[in-house]
């Protein structure tokens, strides 16, 4: 971060800034792989006393090891937020600065890419005898940019007041002429880190953190060729904070000083008006974590990324279709794939790694109707998943349905045929572990009237329960149904002509309770502009739901409310857990969604609940100056209050412009739970994951 402003020059010494290219670090980036200086601890200068302070009596032990506020691992990547509030701003900058390890032939390298000036540095990071040491460019007078030096960052153990000296050192060979008596001037540097100790630190997701804040002290000052006088010393601190097993997860650098103060120092002044940020000598820039990707942890979330189709013929790879559903088995991922096109035709079974990486696929080419499959790109009811698989409904002739069965690996595993179900009219279905559980309507005794009806199979379509009436004879049809199902309890919803309905069904009650709820979000003709949705977690039962509600009246009649909506309901007695007394579109959960807003996705993740939702009329952050489309992805734990109650974790994914995305993070379609992160499953005519890491 900064250009690497202590880890590349790594005394963090105002010369530094100044000899490279000034404002906070040099202007190239030198190859850490080359001619490596080692800086011992020197005797002070001769011509001063020691410009560093004594140390502080050592406190406690923070961190036994180091290397856990350190983490080193290929791969890894961090991005931050900085902010920029040097002299010579107008006002604020925002930028972002992407942090990235890799191993190379020399050790692992520490790669940075800094939005605030398009610069691109590398450090060499080792761990030798309890040190952490960090070899980057100089910027030492009489260095050249192939020089590196090698400094302590930390050591082990990590204590509080600890401090070691990185740099104490006359250049009576400085290169600078501050008093312009043509003539060069002597520049006294020192450096010094010193542990400040335990501080909490905010991330710009709002989640806070325990770290270990590490300060970093640079020292300068001149002593005149004209007249012999030193000047007085200028100050540059640079503190870091440490997150055990993330890392860096916020940088602040400051130089206070202005080069006013150094008296005849007119040339010094023409040297910093020419560095960008740096006008006057002050210097004030902060960088906060936004996202961390450790490879098998992570915060925030990780860039997305394509899932390309083998191309077996050419030997090269090719897009997928669209991903119809997903879900995951251990640490893998299955996704079914719908090819629609000439060049891919019928359906992939994909099995993805926990990163979204593509283990296997197998293909089906027109094992089903391309048009079916269509259909099922944005709904996908047809497709049912069990502990064995994933049953696939296609229909046939004279509106039957047949299932094809599907193992874990990918495998059919019923013949091409599949297996023909044995009533029609299917109108959901859900999977509970190797149990198909299909909701159907069926004339009613009394004409034209219409019975709902819940029954559950096995994959062979045998029947596994009795026939159980969920709603009788319905004289005007029944819409908008929807199953869940986990663990042995179904969620059901449905529309009536006069009003929404849900039903709970557990093997230990044997028949379901069926509910209706009724609110001020129904139209004038007493249904729901929006359908509920079940959704069944590990052990709980929900119901969710969207506005636009109609709330208070103005002068310009109702307004529209077009929140999400959302109730626990009750183990035994199937009843709402209110948050108040009033009408249930006052349990209002705490997620964004906007008038005219894409459908919104929710899902089960272990005993809470994950949505996500586009959102474009809202500032990314508070300082932001217009709007900027991002998904916003609400994780709401597991817990015993009304989900209008929760207040849930918040992750914002933002898009191409500000991320350098090459794939945006929009067009989500499912959601995925894998224990410490949500598998995003995207899609616009072709397949693309990323992670969403949960907080532990």
């Amino acid at each position: 971060m900064f250009r690497k402003q202590v880890n590349r020059l790594q005394i963090l010494a105002l010369g530094f800034l100044l000899s490279a290219c000034g404002g906070g670090g040099g202007g190239a980036s030198g190859d850490v792989n080359s001619n490596e200086i080692v800086a011992p601890p020197p005797p002070p200068p001769s011509s001063s006393q020691s410009l560093i302070p004594q140390a502080p009596p050592l406190g406690e032990v923070l961190y036994a090891d180091a290397t856990l506020l350190r983490p080193m691992r290929s791969g890894s990547q961090w991005t931050y937020r900085g902010t920029d509030l040097s002299a010579n701003r107008t006002g604020p900058q925002f930028y972002r600065s992407t942090v990235s390890q890799t191993l190379a032939a020399e050790g692992l390298v520490e790669s940075e890419i800094n939005g605030a000036d398009n610069d691109v540095s590398t450090t060499k990071l080792e761990v030798k005898d309890g040190l952490i040491i960090a070899s980057g460019p100089t910027g030492l007078p009489g260095t050249s940019d192939t020089d590196a030096l090698a400094s302590t960052e930390l050591r082990s153990p990590v204590r509080q007041g600890d401090q070691y000296i990185l740099l104490e050192r006359d250049y009576a060979n400085s290169g600078l002429d501050a008093d312009q008596d043509k003539k060069e001037d002597v520049l006294t540097i020192a450096a010094y880190r010193r542990v400040m100790g335990n501080e909490s630190v905010t991330l710009t997701d709002d989640s806070t953190l325990t770290t270990v804040r590490v300060d970093t002290i640079a020292l300068m000052r001149f002593k005149r060729s004209s007249d012999g006088v030193l000047t007085p010393v200028m100050k540059l601190t640079e503190s870091v904070w440490y997150a055990p097993r993330i890392g860096i997860v916020q940088k602040k650098i400051v130089m206070a000083d202005s080069i006013s103060k150094i008296a005849g120092a007119s040339g010094l002044r023409k040297i910093l008006a020419a560095a960008p940020g740096t006008n006057a000598g002050l210097i004030d820039r902060l960088e906060v974590l936004e996202s961390w990707d450790g490879v098998d942890a992570g915060h925030g979330f990780t860039k997305p990324q394509a899932v390309l189709r083998p191309n077996t013929s050419s030997g090269g790879a090719a897009y997928f279709g669209e991903a119809i559903g997903a879900k995951a088995f251990g640490e893998r991922v299955m996704v079914v794939i719908a090819n629609g096109d000439s060049d891919r035709v019928g359906l992939s079974i994909a099995i993805l790694d926990k990163r979204g990486q593509l283990n296997s696929v197998r293909e089906y080419p027109g094992l089903m109707k391309n048009s079916y499959l269509s259909d099922m790109k944005y709904n996908a009811s047809g497709v049912v998943w069990l502990s064995s698989g994933v049953a696939i409904f296609a229909p046939v002739e004279g509106n039957r349905m047949r299932m094809f069965h599907f193992d874990q690996t990918g495998q059919l595993t019923n013949g091409e045929t599949g297996t023909l179900f044995p009533f029609d009219s299917i109108e959901a279905l859900a999977g509970d572990g190797d149990r198909i559980w299909a909701a159907h309507t069926k004339d009613s005794e009394i004409y034209p009237g219409v019975d709902l009806v819940l029954q559950s199979f096995d994959v062979l379509a045998r029947p596994q329960t009795a026939e159980m009436v969920l709603e009788a004879k319905t004289a005007r049809g029944i819409g908008g149904i929807k199953l869940s199902a986990a663990n042995g309890r179904v969620t059901a919803t449905w529309q009536t002509e006069s009003t929404a309905r849900y039903a709970v069904w557990t093997a230990s009650q044997g028949a379901p309770i069926a509910k209706s709820l009724k609110s001020i979000s129904q139209s004038t003709t007493g249904t729901y502009n929006s359908p509920l949705r079940p959704v069944t977690s590990a052990t709980k039962s929900h119901i969710i739901w969207a506005g636009p509600a109609l709330v208070e009246y103005d002068s310009n009649g109702p307004g529209q409310d077009p929140g999400l909506r959302g109730l626990m309901l009750d183990l035994v007695s199937a009843e709402p857990v209110r948050s108040s007394n009033g009408d249930v579109d006052a349990e209002k959960l705490h997620v964004s969604r906007e008038l005219g807003a894409e459908n919104y996705l929710v899902a089960a993740a272990g005993d809470g609940l994950v949505f996500a939702n586009v959102v474009k009329t809202q500032k990314l952050f508070p300082e932001a100056k217009d709007p900027q489309a991002f998904v916003e992805f609400s994780i709401f734990s597991d817990s015993d209050l009304p989900l209008a109650a929760v207040k849930p974790t918040i992750v914002r994914v933002h898009g191409v412009d500000l991320m350098g995305f090459e794939i945006s993070p929009f067009a989500v379609r499912h959601l995925v739970y894998l224990q410490d992160r949500i598998m995003v499953i995207k899609g616009d005519n072709s397949l693309a994951t990323y992670l969403v890491w949960l907080r532990k």
